[in-house]
């Protein structure tokens, strides 16, 4: 049987766990790490949405369920649907998967000037922020959680002992934290990435690590399937 370990909370991945369980792939999930929220952020977002703003976006569920608590008096955008499902009323979806080209394909909708809250990671990337500044956009950023890294499990103390055909990725911070617990043990392993940004990190790292065809959970599932051999 193929075995596929997946870098993620299990609630988290649900679309792709159920997609490679139904194709007879095993899944072993291995969630390297957790987000919790930044109460100063937080509160810093509450109090600058009672002034006046035109846009809210986020390009995570978590910053989405943490920014949806809030009464909005705006305009809420999401890169796609799980960044955009805690909100009753999204008014932008996205399906593009980088963030300079969500900045341009969002700045079509904006008047000149637009001001953007923009609630996210603490260590979240800059693109962004930085392509829509550069389009003439004010963008005001708010770290509203952060990644930290999860204890190794014991049972996981070596990479063979995980027993898995390939490893996929969700996140920069999640290669980070695989490098920190394995070191480089990684030489036979396969690794597939979410995205280009994981790609290209895991990539800089050194892993052997592809990108996964598809527009959205399923697409991306069914690509693993057929590169491990699944089908």
């Amino acid at each position: 049987m193929v075995a596929v370990g997946i870098t993620r909370e299990p609630h988290r991945m649900c679309d792709y766990t159920r997609v490679l369980r139904h194709a007879g792939v095993k899944v072993i999930n291995l969630p390297v790490t957790s987000q919790r929220p930044l109460v100063e952020g937080v509160a810093s977002l509450q109090t600058r949405l009672l002034k006046p703003w035109d846009w809210l976006v986020v390009t995570s569920p978590v910053a989405g369920s943490i920014a949806s608590q809030f009464e909005l008096h705006g305009k809420v955008a999401a890169i796609g649907p799980k960044s955009a499902q805690s909100f009753s009323h999204v008014d932008f979806v996205s399906g593009v998967s980088t963030a300079k080209s969500f900045a341009h394909e969002f700045a079509a909708n904006l008047s000149a000037g637009a001001q953007v809250l923009f609630p996210q990671a603490r260590e979240g990337l800059p693109d962004f922020v930085t392509e829509l500044t550069a389009l003439g956009h004010q963008v005001e950023v708010f770290p509203v959680y952060e990644t930290i890294e999860n204890a190794k499990p014991e049972e996981f103390s070596t990479i063979d002992k995980l027993q898995v055909d390939a490893i996929l990725l969700m996140a920069p911070s999640q290669v980070r934290v695989l490098c920190n617990w394995f070191d480089f043990e990684f030489s036979t392993m396969r690794f597939f990435a979410s995205g280009p940004t994981t790609e290209a990190y895991a990539t800089e790292r050194g892993l052997n690590c592809r990108r996964l065809d598809g527009k959205n959970f399923d697409e991306k599932a069914r690509n693993l399937l057929q590169r491990i051999g699944g089908v």
